[in-house]
């Protein structure tokens, strides 16, 4: 079975097109409408940017926007991600998925060590194909949690993944319901200082964090690992409500305190306006 014509169709034009916020943002509108995920596993072989092989499955959502759109997926995230990639050391992507950020920068960056952590074991698998290609590039199938020990890992209807659930009663992972699902499974989560430790991982030029909703916990918290080891450059996705702003300023004003300025890179809805939350990814970074 191959993809349907109008998604190769897609695929073709939009390799023409400029990588630009305008040409991610109508790629989305019609991977969600027109040109949705299959319904049964669908995987294919594709070259991302021209530059490496990535491994994709086009009944999950990431996969098949990564089919449809290629490099313009989260173009202005990825075009800054890769030239911070290319000076770092040791880079981090929690939350890897399938491996497309971690793949960027081991192929730019081919004497950097990097580690791509994933919990969601049908992306795992994924990931560890991909990851083959690259030496430098080293899978972890972990969960991060806010603390050690065993926690309930929620399976997204949408994501291709899922979370784990937070660590205080009561308390959702995400400020609304995108995300939430009652299909889910128990498994051992690790904090930020047990992974950096146990992975024996230096001095951090560069991170990723994309962890379905535990970021306000961890931007905030982890006081051992951001003392310790203290990322340079800090590239998050981040859900706020726009009613319920008390998170957002917990969140920017732990980091400002470590030392951080931020930004704004990308919005990613598709259509931002008349949400309920804000979608997007920031960046964090150290000095000047």
């Amino acid at each position: 079975m191959k993809p349907s014509p109008s998604k190769r169709l897609m695929r073709t034009i939009w390799l023409r097109l400029p990588r630009a916020g305008w040409t991610y943002k109508l790629a989305k509108l019609l991977t969600r409408s027109v040109l949705r995920p299959e319904t049964t596993s669908l995987v294919r072989d594709v070259r991302f940017a021209g530059r490496f092989a990535m491994r994709l499955d086009l009944s999950d959502i990431v996969g098949n926007d990564l089919y449809c759109m290629d490099d313009h997926y989260e173009a202005l995230s990825m075009a800054l991600w890769r030239s911070l990639a290319e000076g770092a050391e040791t880079i981090v992507d929690l939350g890897s998925h399938i491996g497309l950020f971690a793949c960027a920068a081991a192929a730019v960056n081919r004497h950097a060590r990097v580690i791509a952590v994933e919990a969601f074991g049908p992306n795992v698998q994924l990931l560890r194909s991909n990851a083959a290609q690259f030496p430098n590039l080293t899978p972890v199938a972990v969960a991060i949690g806010v603390t050690s020990g065993s926690r309930t890992f929620r399976v997204s209807p949408i994501t291709g993944g899922g979370y784990v659930e937070p660590d205080e009663p009561g308390r959702v992972s995400t400020p609304g319901t995108r995300d939430q699902t009652g299909e889910g499974f128990v498994l051992d989560t690790i904090d930020l200082a047990e992974l950096c430790t146990r992975e024996s991982i230096g001095p951090i030029g560069l991170m990723k964090m994309d962890l379905e909703g535990l970021e306000e916990a961890l931007l905030t918290g982890q006081k051992e690992f951001w003392a310790r080891w203290s990322p340079q450059h800090v590239i998050v996705e981040i859900t706020v409500s726009r009613s319920r702003r008390e998170p957002e300023r917990r969140m920017f004003a732990a980091m400002a305190e470590r030392g951080y300025r931020c930004r704004r890179l990308e919005g990613l809805y598709t259509i931002p306006w008349f949400q309920a939350e804000d979608l997007a990814n920031w960046y964090f970074w150290k000095g000047s």
